[in-house]
C-alpha cells in the first residue's frame, strides 16, 4: 500500500508539488493567526473541569497574585503605614478588583494596632485570617511574613479552556505592574529589611508564555544546526542540507497553519515541535543520502528503485514515530494532547517533504564519511552477533531488574517509580517563582488549595420557619465536615476559609454592636454604630468569594489551604476529604489545585499505560502491513520495548519521578525506536525471503548496509533531544534527557539485541553458504547491477 501511494504521487509529482505549494501559501497565511498562550485552563486536567465549571457558576473564582512580604525584624506597628501605601499603589492598577492585607483587617475591618492582629496569642480571634494572610510562627523564627493578595476582576470566560485573549491581555498586564510596583519598592530605603516573593497561577502562566518564547528563538536554530552538522559529517552533500531544512520547514508551516485556522495557540511544550520535526525531517533526508552515496558514482538512482528501497521504509518509519507522539492523547494535560497531535501530523509531513524535495532537488552525490566504513560495520556485525543466545538471556535479565526498579512504591521508599504532578515543580529551585513557593511552604503558609462546593438537596419548606431549619441542620452538617477536615493537620491542613466561618465573622459584628450598647453606654455605642458596620460592609465585600452564591442556591464554600508534610503526598487528604463529604444532604463537588495535582497522578499512568498499549498495537498492525509476517512484526517490537522499561528502571533506580515531562518518553520512544528497526527489517526481509539468503549472512549484510544510517539517524535523534537541555522548563528538561538516553538505549537495541532476535527466532537456512558470499556488495550498487 504505502509503495503504490508513492508510487502514485511520483507519477503526478507536478499535481503533488503543486499541492504542496498551495498549502505552503494558505498556512504561510494562517500561521499569522498563532498567538502564544499558557493560561492556566491549558493545563487543567481534562477530568478536573466539570468540578471547575460548577464552583465558577456558584462562586466568583478571580485570579489571584499572592506578594508575601517577609521583615528580617519584628513587624512594628509604625510598619502600617508603608503597607496602606503599598496596597493603595496595588489597587490603582486597573484590572484589579481588591487588594487586602493585615493593613485592611487592622485599619477597616478589625480596628486593632498591627502588632495585636499579629500576637500569636491572639490567633483564635483573629482565625479566619490568621495562616492565610500573615503566618503563624511555632517557635523562634525570623521575622514575620505578611501576605498581600491582589484580586482581579472576573472576566467573561475566564475558565475557557481555549483561552479568551481579552482575559489573559489583561493577566499579563497586571502581572507585569505588580512586578513593576515590587522592584520599585525593593530600591526604597524603607523597604530594605523586607524580602519580597510573588506567586500565583497567571504569574506562572507568564513565566511559561517568556520561555515559550526562548524555546523559539533557541530550539529551532539549534535543531538545524544539529540536522546540518549530522549531515554534514556524514555524506558531504549539498542537496541534502538544502532538502532536510525545507522539509523541516514545510512541516512545521504546515502544521502552523492549521493551528492558526482552528485559531488555536502554541505553549512553552507545543513550540518543541518545530524542534522534532526538523530532526524527523533529518533523519528521512539520511536514508536518501546513505542510499546514493553507497551506489555506483555517475550513475543516476531510477524514481522506482528509490522508492521501493528507501522511501517506503521512510514512510513506514514516519508513520511509526507519528503513532508513538499521537500516543500522547492519552494524556489529561492538554498541551501534551496538543504535541501528540502536532507532531502526529508533523512527523508525516516531515517525510513528505523529504519526498517533495527528492523530486525537485535529487541527491545525485553524497560522499560517505570515513568513521562508518563497511569494513568496520562488518566487524560490528561479527562480534554483535558472535553469542545469540547469551545476548538474549543477558537482555531477559537486565529486563527483568529494569521491571523491578520501576515497580512503582511510595517516595519514601529507597527505590520504585511514583508520580509528581506538582504544576510548581515545573521551574527549578533557583527560579524566583519557585523561592517564593518554597518561602511560603517554610512560613506554613497553605500553598496548595482543595476548594470543596456543597450545593444543598434540600431547599426546606414553604415558610420562614422551614427554611430557617434546612439551613442550620445544613450549617451544622458543613461545620462538622470542616472541623474533621481541619482537625487532620497531619495531613498538611494549615486553614480553612469557608462561608460559615465567614458568617460567624459577620454574626460577631452584630454582636459587638449589642454589646457596646448594653454595657458600654451610649457615647460608646455611637462610635461603635459608626465604626462596626462600615468594618462588616468592608468584610463582606473583600471576601464576597466565600460569602455570596452567585446562583442563590445556598451553596456552601471551604477552601482548605494546605501544605504537605508528610511522604504520602496529597493523596492521603482527598481520600480522607472524599470519605467525610455530607452527600447525605448536599451535591459535593471538590476542586482545586490539590484535586488537579491528585486526578493528574491517577491519570498520567493510566495514559502511559493506555498509550503504551496502544503504540505496540498500532505499531504491531504497521509492522505486519509491512513485513508481511506477523512473526517478524512481533520480533521488530520486542527490541524497542526494551530501552523504554530501561530508561523506567533507571528513573526507578534513582528515585526520579514520573511527571508531566518524564510521562511523555514512553510512546515517543518507542514510536521514534521503530524508526531504525522498520528499516533493518525491510533490509533483513528482502534479503531472505526475497533473495533467498540465509538468517546469518542476511543479518550481517543488514548491518553493513544500514549500519551508518542507523547510526547517524540515531545520533540526530539523541542531539535532537540534548537540546531540551538548554531550557530550564522541567518537563521538557526531563523529556529531553530521558527521551535521549532512550534514543541510545534503542540504537544499542536496533544493532545487537534485533540481530541476536532474528539469528534465534527466524532461522532461514538460505539458498547460498555465507562463505561463498564473504564480501557482499553494498545495497546500493547490488540494485543498481
Amino acid at each position: 500500500m504505502f509503495e503504490w501511494l508513492l508510487n502514485f504521487l511520483d507519477r503526478h509529482r507536478r499535481a503533488f508539488q503543486a499541492a504542496c505549494l498551495a498549502g505552503l501559501i494558505a498556512s504561510a497565511l494562517l500561521a499569522a493567526r498563532v498567538r502564544i498562550l499558557d493560561s492556566p485552563e491549558k493545563w487543567m486536567p481534562l477530568d478536573s473541569i466539570r468540578a471547575w465549571e460548577v464552583f465558577s457558576s456558584h462562586f466568583d473564582v478571580g485570579d489571584m497574585v499572592a506578594i508575601g512580604l517577609h521583615f528580617r525584624r519584628p513587624v512594628r506597628d509604625d510598619d502600617l503605614a508603608k503597607l496602606k501605601a503599598l496596597r493603595s499603589e496595588l489597587e490603582r492598577i486597573e484590572g484589579l478588583k481588591l487588594v487586602y492585607d493585615a493593613s485592611l483587617v487592622a485599619e477597616r475591618i478589625e480596628g486593632v494596632p498591627l502588632t495585636t492582629l499579629l500576637d500569636p496569642q491572639q490567633s483564635r480571634r483573629f482565625s479566619v485570617y490568621a495562616g492565610a494572610l500573615w503566618d503563624l510562627p511555632s517557635g523562634p523564627r525570623d521575622g514575620r511574613t505578611l501576605m498581600t493578595v491582589c484580586e482581579l476582576k472576573i472576566l467573561p470566560n475566564t475558565w475557557d479552556p481555549s483561552g479568551n485573549p481579552q482575559v489573559n491581555a489583561v493577566r499579563r498586564r497586571v502581572v507585569r505592574e505588580i512586578q513593576q510596583v515590587i522592584a520599585a519598592r525593593r530600591d526604597e530605603p524603607q523597604w530594605e529589611d523586607v524580602e519580597f516573593h510573588v506567586a500565583s497561577g497567571i504569574v506562572m502562566m507568564t513565566e511559561l508564555e517568556r520561555r515559550a518564547r526562548q524555546v523559539a528563538f533557541t530550539f529551532l536554530p539549534a535543531s538545524i544546526a544539529v540536522g546540518l552538522a549530522s549531515l554534514l559529517w556524514g555524506f558531504r552533500s549539498p542537496r541534502a542540507l538544502v532538502t532536510a531544512v525545507a522539509a523541516g520547514g514545510f512541516a512545521m508551516l504546515l502544521v502552523l497553519g492549521w493551528v492558526g485556522a482552528r485559531d488555536g495557540s502554541v505553549g512553552v511544550l507545543t513550540m518543541a515541535a518545530p524542534t522534532l520535526m526538523a530532526i524527523v525531517a533529518t533523519a528521512s533526508t539520511v536514508h536518501f543520502a546513505s542510499y546514493v552515496a553507497d551506489g555506483p558514482r555517475g550513475k543516476t538512482v531510477s524514481r522506482a528503485t528509490l522508492v521501493r528501497h528507501v522511501a517506503v521504509p521512510c514512510l513506514g518509519a514516519a508513520a511509526t514515530t507519528g503513532c508513538g507522539f499521537l500516543m500522547l492523547c492519552f494524556n489529561q494535560l492538554g498541551p501534551i494532547r496538543d504535541l501528540g497531535i502536532q507532531l502526529f501530523a508533523g512527523s508525516l509531513l516531515a517525510f513528505f517533504g523529504v519526498f517533495a524535495m527528492s523530486q525537485l532537488l535529487p541527491i545525485r552525490r553524497a560522499r560517505a564519511a570515513s568513521l562508518l566504513t563497511h569494513e568496520r560495520l562488518r566487524r560490528l556485525a561479527g562480534a554483535a552477533t558472535a553469542r545469540p543466545h547469551l545476548t538474549l538471556a543477558l537482555t531477559a535479565a537486565l529486563s527483568a531488574a529494569f521491571v523491578f526498579f520501576a515497580w512503582p512504591r511510595p517516595a519514601d521508599q529507597p527505590i520504585g517509580l511514583y508520580v509528581d504532578t506538582d504544576a510548581f515543580s515545573f521551574f527549578s529551585d533557583e527560579q524566583p517563582i519557585s523561592r517564593a513557593l518554597a518561602h511560603f511552604s517554610s512560613r506554613n503558609f497553605g500553598v496548595y488549595q482543595l476548594d470543596v462546593v456543597l450545593i444543598p438537596t434540600q431547599r426546606g419548606g414553604a415558610d420562614s420557619r422551614g427554611k430557617a431549619a434546612e439551613q442550620r441542620a445544613d450549617d451544622e452538617a458543613t461545620a462538622r465536615f470542616s472541623d474533621a477536615v481541619s482537625a487532620r493537620s497531619d495531613l498538611g491542613v494549615v486553614r480553612v476559609l469557608s462561608t460559615p466561618a465567614f458568617r460567624r465573622r459577620q454574626a460577631e459584628f452584630t454582636e459587638e454592636l449589642a454589646r457596646a450598647r448594653r454595657e458600654e453606654g451610649l457615647g460608646s455605642y455611637l462610635a461603635s454604630l459608626a465604626r462596626i458596620p462600615a468594618s462588616a460592609a468592608i468584610f463582606a465585600d473583600t471576601f464576597q468569594n466565600w460569602n455570596r452564591d452567585k446562583l442563590n442556591e445556598g451553596a456552601q464554600r471551604l477552601t482548605f489551604l494546605v501544605n504537605p508534610n508528610g511522604a504520602g503526598g496529597l493523596r492521603p487528604l482527598v481520600d480522607f476529604v472524599e470519605a467525610r463529604l455530607p452527600r447525605d444532604r448536599f451535591d459535593c463537588y471538590v476542586s482545586g489545585s490539590i484535586a488537579d495535582s491528585v486526578t493528574l497522578a491517577e491519570r498520567i499512568t493510566q495514559g502511559i499505560g493506555w498509550g503504551m498499549a496502544c503504540s505496540v498495537a498500532l505499531m504491531m498492525a504497521l509492522s505486519v502491513l509491512l513485513f508481511r509476517s506477523l512473526k517478524l512484526a512481533t520480533i521488530a517490537v520486542l527490541p524497542n520495548i526494551v530501552p523504554v522499561l530501561g530508561i523506567f528502571g533507571l528513573m526507578g533506580l534513582f528515585k526520579l519521578p514520573i511527571s508531566s515531562g518524564s510521562a511523555m518518553v514512553s510512546t515517543v520512544a518507542l514510536g521514534i525506536a521503530m524508526n531504525d528497526t522498520i528499516h533493518f527489517m525491510l533490509r533483513y526481509r528482502g534479503l531472505t525471503r526475497g533473495a533467498g539468503q540465509s538468517t546469518e549472512l542476511a543479518v550481517r549484510r543488514t548491518i553493513e548496509d544500514l549500519g551508518r544510517p542507523i547510526v547517524l539517524t540515531s545520533v540526530v535523534h539523541i542531539a535532537g533531544f540534548s537540546i531540551f537541555l538548554l531550557t530550564d522548563f522541567q518537563p521538557l528538561y526531563h523529556f529531553g534527557i530521558l527521551a535521549a538516553a532512550a534514543m541510545a538505549a534503542a540504537l544499542v537495541s536496533a544493532l545487537v539485541l534485533l540481530p541476536n532476535l532474528l539469528l534465534v527466532f527466524d532461522r532461514h537456512p538460505g539458498a547460498a553458504p555465507i562463505a561463498v558470499q564473504e564480501k557482499p556488495r553494498p545495497l546500493a550498487e547490488e540494485v543498481h547491477r
